[in-house]
């Protein structure tokens, strides 16, 4: 090869493989996979996923990809949820959306009493929703998230754990607070459609967004809604990865979340995180020792420390990791009516206030399936407040 032409390739190369890598023709897998938690029991879920790979060495493995994914489970829930994401990696756009419409049994708790017992903790939620942001990198780590969303949202349950949950909240039927002794013995609902907006600026250091080693996932956020009589708030993520040696790693985060008193209950659930939502208080996206969404309130703090360890690292074809954490976190819930006090004491406040005081705790462990780069799954049992909870999830926990 001549030095002109050597120059030329040195000079083309690169440009042209990140132009073939762009117009790589798209591939599609079918897998079925099963995930499970204490409130629905096994879910089995059937995904198809339609994706454009980044080049090997890029912090993502996809530059494209389209999902939908369709689950039942043991307990009469259900999912249906379609996903998609492009990224730009050159100019720092990134688009994301997802719509899904899923029922959950028994929200909230796990117990084995449902409706219509009256003295069920557990709800029923039956939601549809959909969510579309967008991100922009400013300058270096820093980006700039937009994202709007529309949240249609029914519990279902008794009258008693409806009005403990959400003290603000009108019922369907216009009431607020069971007047008669003792309550009806039949479930009553309560729904609400609520359209958000949120802004987040994100700092994002990570080494790689599938797999980090090392590095900061910091954002912070206020947001506001149209759900109930309207509200405002705000939030905050950081998140951290240390990597002591080859394939230990050390993962730390600690959030919060306010928002101003309002009728509304779907976003007492939520923390509207940057390209995917946190579920408080409890799940496999919080609090792996507590039942999905068992802790709610205005005000939510959380915190968490893991350790995992590749007991078997096969490199860029997948691993087997050994995991050990520490849950923690609390809810700041506003007086029900239907509380009387004893002389003297003080009524709760679901205003945040940071604290470590009263956080609820559940330590556990678990094991890790890594697949190629990035289809992770993960087998966890944890404790809290003397009961085990088990949960079977995709994907990482923060």
């Amino acid at each position: 090869m001549s030095r002109r032409a050597l120059l030329a390739f040195l000079l083309l190369g690169s440009p042209l493989a990140a132009q073939e890598a762009e117009v790589m023709p798209p591939r599609v897998s079918y897998f079925p996979y099963l995930t499970s938690t204490p409130n629905d029991g096994v879910f089995g879920v059937a995904r198809i996923l339609r994706y454009h790979q980044a080049p090997w060495d890029a912090r993502v493995t996809n530059l494209r990809e389209q999902s939908v994914d369709i689950g039942f489970s043991t307990r009469s829930s259900y999912l249906v949820r379609g996903d998609y994401k492009r990224l730009w990696l050159d100019e720092g756009w990134r688009v994301r959306a997802r719509a899904e419409a899923t029922r959950e049994t028994h929200f909230g708790n796990s117990d084995d009493a449902a409706m219509p017992d009256i003295d069920a903790n557990s709800l029923r939620r039956t939601r549809q929703d959909g969510w579309l942001e967008v991100s922009h990198r400013l300058r270096g780590p820093l980006q700039l998230a937009l994202r709007g969303a529309v949240d249609h949202q029914e519990f279902t349950g008794a009258q008693t754990a409806l009005i403990n949950r959400y003290p603000y909240a009108p019922l369907d039927d216009g009431t607020i607070v069971c007047v008669t002794a003792p309550c009806p013995g039949f479930p009553v609902s309560l729904t609400q459609t609520d359209a958000q907006l949120r802004a987040a600026l994100v700092l994002d250091t990570r080494d790689n967004e599938y797999n980090p080693n090392r590095g900061l996932l910091i954002e912070a956020g206020a947001f506001t809604g149209s759900g109930g009589d309207g509200y405002t708030g705000g939030y905050g993520i950081a998140r951290g990865w240390v990597s002591p040696h080859r394939g230990t790693r050390l993962t730390a985060r600690y959030a919060f979340r306010a928002v101003s008193r309002t009728t509304a209950a779907g976003v007492l659930h939520e923390i509207p995180g940057w390209e995917s939502p946190v579920t408080t208080l409890g799940g496999t996206s919080s609090l792996r020792a507590l039942p999905v969404g068992m802790l709610v309130g205005r005000g939510v703090l959380l915190g968490d420390v893991e350790l995992r360890h590749e007991l078997l690292d096969f490199g860029g074809l997948g691993a087997i990791t050994l995991l050990g954490f520490v849950d923690g976190g609390r809810a700041f819930r506003d007086p029900s009516p239907l509380e009387d006090p004893a002389p003297g004491t003080t009524l709760p406040s679901g205003k945040l206030s940071f604290t470590f005081d009263n956080w609820t705790w559940g330590a556990g462990g678990g094991i890790g399936i890594r697949v190629l780069r990035a289809a992770q799954l993960n087998l966890t049992a944890a404790k809290a407040n003397g009961q085990m909870r088990w949960y079977v999830g995709s994907g990482w926990s923060w």
